[in-house]
């Protein structure tokens, strides 16, 4: 017999009041997101959409919870990422910088190139993946949204997972690689014989506006090593201006759809800026048939905080 398939999401939102998230293909026909719209299953499309009453998913049980205040505190951790200051497993990540030759000129830039920048995010969801999915990590495969500098994924491989790929705009690319080798040659310099240093971890790009004909979409159509899909997800603060949110939402939607099975999962750290912007994600979230969970973090990542709000509902 068949399983179901399973859209998973697993949003770990972090820092400045934020939630950590769970999200699957939700099996429920009514719900209600966090800023109180009210969602159905569309008889004919089988899709969310919105209800022009909210009492119509009280009535079905959906259930809410407080909506936390916002803060925008400043990057809090500040370490020496370029000598291997970060470490995952006991193993540094050698993160540097975007060279001035890669920059791009401020009128080619999108959304301020902002993969440029390690956000808390990345440091957190790092953390997160350590100190409480390691289990899961080890032997999967794992792809990494708006992987920027590359810390998050960097985190998976030395983890231990099987595949790693690390997906972005073009003009990321190249720092990627260049971090991807630094990381990668202190391993084995280090401890010739770990198993992250012989992980295989590639550098492709993902254009969320047209996801399965990416170079992403191609490596993981047509090489061996992905023949058993994408286990993990992971996006580290990558949505932070409502014009990224459906993108965002259609291209996990669409990898999951065709590259997932029924137990893949996204895990997505993101610092909570917009009461606007939020509410966008999860609709956009709910109209591609994903549903989330608020998942605790409450552990300190080099003495700061991770989580500083905690409640959050099982949609």
């Amino acid at each position: 017999e068949m399983r179901p398939r399973r859209r998973l999401a697993r949003a770990a939102l972090f820092l400045a009041l934020s939630l950590v998230l769970r999200m699957t293909r939700c099996s429920k026909r009514h719900y209600k997101a966090k800023d109180g719209t009210a969602f159905a299953v569309d008889a004919a499309t089988g899709r969310w959409t919105p209800v022009p009453s909210a009492s119509q998913a009280d009535d079905a049980g959906a259930s809410t919870a407080r909506q936390p205040q916002l803060a925008l505190p400043w990057r809090a951790f500040d370490y020496d990422f370029a000598s291997g200051a970060f470490a995952v497993n006991g193993l540094p990540l050698v993160i540097r910088p975007t060279r001035e030759e890669d920059e791009r000129r401020p009128d080619q830039q999108e959304h301020g190139d902002t993969g440029r920048t390690i956000w808390d995010g990345a440091v957190v969801l790092a953390k997160f993946l350590e100190l409480r999915m390691a289990s899961r990590v080890k032997g999967a495969t794992v792809l990494e949204f708006g992987a920027g500098l590359g810390l998050t994924g960097l985190a998976a491989a030395a983890l231990g997972a099987s595949q790693v790929l690390l997906t972005d705009l073009p003009y990321c690319l190249s720092t990627l690689t260049r971090n991807r080798d630094a990381t990668m040659d202190r391993w084995l310099g280090q401890q010739a014989e770990a198993e992250a240093a012989h992980v295989n971890v590639s550098v492709s790009s993902l254009d969320w506006r047209d996801p399965l004909e990416s170079d992403a979409a191609r490596i993981l159509a047509t090489q061996p090593e992905w023949s058993g899909g994408v286990d993990l997800l992971l996006g580290a603060d990558v949505v932070w201006v409502e014009p990224l949110v459906q993108p965002f939402a259609s291209a996990v939607a669409a990898l999951m759809d065709r590259f997932g099975h029924p137990d893949t999962e996204l895990w997505l750290a993101h610092q909570r800026r917009s009461d606007k912007t939020d509410s966008a994600l999860w609709r956009a979230f709910a109209a591609s048939g994903l549903r989330w969970e608020v998942v605790g973090f409450d552990d300190e990542v080099f003495g700061v905080d991770s989580l500083y709000a905690r409640e959050g509902t099982v949609m």
